[in-house]
C-alpha cells in the first residue's frame, strides 16, 4: 500500500507532495524525517518540515501492529 504525502519546508508558501510513500521514519541521530517511496528512494525532510499524512498511514500502521500481535 502506498500514499501520498504533503510537506512544506520552513520559509515556503506552498505545500510540495510526496507520492507513491511505502513509509516513514525518523532519523535518530538529527531527527529528520525519512519518507521511503515504493522505487526504494530514501528522502530526508528537515526536522522542522511541516508534513501531513493522509488516513491510509493511519490504516497502515494499525494493520501491521494488527498482524504484529497475531491479531
Amino acid at each position: 500500500m502506498t500514499f501520498t504525502v504533503k510537506y512544506k519546508l520552513q520559509g515556503q508558501w506552498f505545500w510540495q507532495s510526496l507520492k507513491d510513500v511505502e513509509g516513514d521514519s525518523v532519523v535518530p541521530e538529527n531527527g529528520n524525517r525519512l519518507i521511503l517511496l515504493a522505487d526504494k528512494t530514501r528522502i530526508e525532510l528537515p526536522k522542522e518540515t511541516a508534513i501531513i499524512f493522509p488516513p491510509a498511514r493511519f490504516v497502515m500502521i494499525r494493520d501491521k501492529v494488527k498482524a504484529g500481535a497475531g491479531a
